[in-house]
């Protein structure tokens, strides 16, 4: 029985002994005494184990649960107790008068129980009750009050983490099962007071699990992913003021405002942010969600009211399907209100609510998990809840903003998340800030409003700004005799031809850097910037040609694995990729490396990157749970190697380009094969601390990783015996790290389905239609994964 459960009834069952027995003390002092104040209280004291009886009558509902000998031993204890309290309050209804109102006549009342009590009676009651209460006691101190505090702080940690916190209620919660566990400080109408105090509280603690396993249903791993590794552009005075509506804020901006300040003002539901590939629209959405001062922007609007603000960033980088598609968003944005708002589950999911909060678990399974278990992601349902959480907003006085960025990431038809958006737009008290490229399918739709803007005609400020701090960093512009002539000349120049595209000016500002450190003028800074393509793609070009050919078979290999990794792999598996030592042939013997190793392997690498594709790929830290994040070697884990920007990915897949790269590929290459042989390389040197192989952690994640290309290999013709053979390499591995540190992770059979390889995805429209699902046909670089 799940311990918040256990604890509910057993601080029930100590408080039925209690008002019972408190029952027969007076009832019996009644009929020797004839004291009409004690007859109030027998009124008010069968009232009391009415309602504790009906508290009892969840934990009774035990016939399709397995139980502990504990758990057995305390629903006897309550059944128990039940009899012995109907017992009792038959014994009084046979005391009231008959007929009438049914109200008990003191008098009537006083002598039929001078006939109905007598010490045999009284003492048989008694005795039971002191049985109950010794039995009680004694199950909660030996084992439950462990159990639950141990429970407690589980599910406190669970919901810390879930970005939710109940700190102050499960101290009181804590301090409640203390007390109770305490026999000694149990005594007269304090004892009561304690024992109905930890009844409550073990109820907000089933609510606390209730809310835990609901959010954690919601929440998936990569939820904030997107928007942790969205580069956060340099801050300075001038970042964005062309959002200013005021004047003064035009003025210092150089340009007429965006009517962005006045749509957070007004009553207008939609805006539209878009901007052609590389522009800056992602990084806008995630200042305009980090920023406080867009909260203080839409004050007028809300008039008062609360404010929620949740964000989703749509993502097609990579290989997670729950990014790019309708189920991610809707739980993104469910999972976020609700863990600002509590208290708005209940009212969310009140199908489900009492079912949550009377369960008796089956088995192991806590009640958090068994909630979490039934709540349903299929898409159509979570519409409904989110639909459910903003009439619940608008009910409390609530306010909320969404922020939607890259519709044109979205995996289906730009009809499907265009018509999700126009659903959004008509719940109560909503404001929804978007975001896109420009394609067709949103410019016919949004193209005709007025509450949009395009970034490249709004950059030029913030690019010139980041020009020149980028240039006055190094000693040799600001030292260049011609700075003040030529400098504003060079910045100007690379404004102009940037055209508001901020990722073709950080590339340029990588070679005109390159050239400061080769001692070039600003005159000469002012040729190269002339030689360089002003397309992006042709830039892409540019980089590719500077390749020497040296590195070329590299430079394939690390585009290729990024390219098609499940997910992206961290910069320790590409030094293992990179270096193609025999760290990478089938030894399986478990060999932590030293840190200081660790450090300088990490240093090559980026080196590596440099030289092998020229800025194509980077190194990106991602964002890791505080328990992960914490370990003294997590910097292995938070890193991983992605490319520039999304525009790199499309590029690769142009024909052009396949050619180009396919010259390159190195003779017997096959990138699934190389993936499992990185990861393997990877966790037999990683540090052998039980904690990294936690369930859920940094270890289990790159498991995941291999199954997926060791299945793949597995369905490749002729590859069969490859995949057998890195899987029981892979669990040899695992097995002898078990024997050191006791770790419990499995790999699964290759055979099996591999979760995460496909996922069955439905996408709803808002007048409740489904879609089919489809799924994604892999592009021109399926034809050159295998090597000759």
């Amino acid at each position: 029985m799940d311990p918040l459960t256990a604890f509910s009834l057993v601080a029930n069952v100590l408080a039925v002994v209690d008002v019972s027995a408190r029952l027969v003390h007076t009832t019996w002092q009644l009929s020797e005494t004839g004291a009409k104040y004690e007859f109030v209280e027998i009124e008010d004291q069968t009232k009391i184990v009415q309602r504790l009886l009906a508290r009892l009558q969840p934990g009774l509902n035990t016939s399709a649960v397995v139980l502990s000998q504990d758990d057995k031993d305390l629903v006897k204890l309550c059944e128990q107790s039940q009899d012995v309290s109907k017992q009792l309050l038959e014994m009084l209804d046979s005391c009231r008068a008959k007929g009438g109102s049914g109200r008990v006549s003191f008098d009537v009342f006083w002598s039929s129980i001078k006939s109905e009590w007598n010490d045999d009676a009284i003492h048989g009651l008694q005795n039971r009750l002191e049985t109950i209460d010794a039995k009680a006691h004694r199950l909660f101190t030996t084992r439950n009050s462990t159990r639950v505090l141990d429970e407690l702080s589980g599910l406190d940690r669970q919901l810390q983490h879930l970005g939710a916190s109940h700190a102050s209620e499960f101290a009181d919660i804590k301090d409640a099962v203390r007390q109770l566990a305490d026999k000694d400080s149990i005594d007269g109408k304090i004892g009561l007071h304690l024992m109905l105090t930890a009844a409550a509280r073990s109820g907000f603690g089933k609510d606390f699990a209730v809310q835990a396993g609901i959010l954690s249903q919601l929440r998936f791993e990569e939820i904030d992913r997107r928007l942790h590794e969205l580069d956060q552009r340099p801050s300075h005075e001038k970042s964005y003021l062309w959002l200013d509506g005021s004047i003064d804020g035009a003025k210092k901006a150089g340009l007429t405002p965006a009517n962005f300040e006045a749509w957070l003002s007004s009553p207008e539901k939609l805006y539209w942010i878009s901007g052609v590939a590389g522009s800056g629209k992602s990084t806008l959405m995630k200042f305009l969600y980090s920023n406080e001062q867009t909260a203080t922007q839409l004050d007028v609007w809300r008039k008062g009211g609360k404010l929620l603000v949740a964000a989703y960033f749509f993502w097609e980088v990579g290989k997670i399907p729950l990014l790019r598609t309708q189920q991610g968003l809707l739980r993104t944005l469910l999972f976020q209100i609700l863990r600002q708002r509590l208290e708005l589950i209940p009212e969310v999911y009140s199908d489900l609510w009492t079912l949550f909060t009377d369960a008796t678990p089956n088995g192991k399974d806590t009640l958090s998990g068994f909630a979490g278990s039934q709540v349903s992601l299929d898409v159509h349902q979570l519409l409904e809840k989110l639909e459910a959480a903003c009439k619940s907003i608008a009910g409390h006085g609530y306010h909320l903003f969404l922020l939607i960025d890259g519709l044109d990431e979205y995996e289906g038809k730009p009809s499907e998340i265009i018509q999700l958006m126009e659903a959004l737009t008509r719940l109560p008290n909503v404001k929804i800030c978007i975001s896109s490229r420009p394609d067709n399918a949103f410019m016919d739709v949004y193209g005709s409003m007025t509450t949009k803007l395009f970034m490249e005609d709004f950059n030029t400020p913030d690019i010139t700004q980041y020009v020149q701090d980028r240039l006055e960093r190094h000693s040799r512009f600001t030292e260049d005799e011609d700075r003040d002539t030529l400098g504003p000349v060079l910045i100007n120049s690379v404004v102009h031809d940037s055209r508001g595209v901020f990722l073709w000016v950080r590339l340029v500002m990588e070679d005109l850097e390159e050239g400061l450190t080769d001692c070039n003028t600003i005159a000469e800074l002012q040729q190269r910037l002339a030689r360089l393509p002003k397309e992006l793609e042709s830039f892409f070009d540019h980089m590719l040609d500077r390749v020497f050919q040296i590195y070329r078979k590299k430079s394939y290999t690390m585009l290729l694995v990024t390219y098609h990794a499940h997910d992206l792999l961290a910069p320790l598996a590409c030094w293992f990729i990179s270096e193609q030592s025999s760290e990478l042939d089938g030894f399986h013997e478990i060999k932590p490396t030293e840190s200081r190793r660790n450090h300088k392997r990490r240093k090559d690498i980026d080196f590596r990157l440099r030289s092998y594709c020229r800025g194509l790929l980077v190194v990106q830290e991602v964002s890791m749970a505080a328990e992960w994040a914490a370990l003294p070697s997590s910097s292995l884990f938070s890193q991983r190697v992605n490319f520039l920007h999304r525009t790199v990915r499309e590029y690769l897949v142009r024909p052009h380009v396949v050619r180009r790269l396919e010259q390159w590929m190195p003779s017997g290459f096959d990138v699934d094969e190389l993936i499992c042989k990185a990861i393997r390389a990877q966790i037999r040197t990683s540090p052998d601390d039980q904690t990294y192989f936690a369930s859920g952690g940094p270890i289990a994640a790159m498991l995941d990783v291999f199954d997926v290309h060791c299945r793949t290999l597995l369905e490749t013709p002729g590859q069969q015996s490859l995949a057998r053979e890195l899987h029981d390499g892979m669990n040899t591995i695992l097995i002898a790290l078990a024997q050191v540190n006791g770790h419990k992770l499995k790999l699964r059979d290759p055979g099996d389905a591999i979760a995460g390889m496909s996922l069955q995805k439905s996408t709803v429209l808002p007048d409740g239609k489904a879609m089919p699902s489809r799924s994604r046909k892999r592009d021109f670089w399926k034809d050159f994964l295998k090597g000759d």
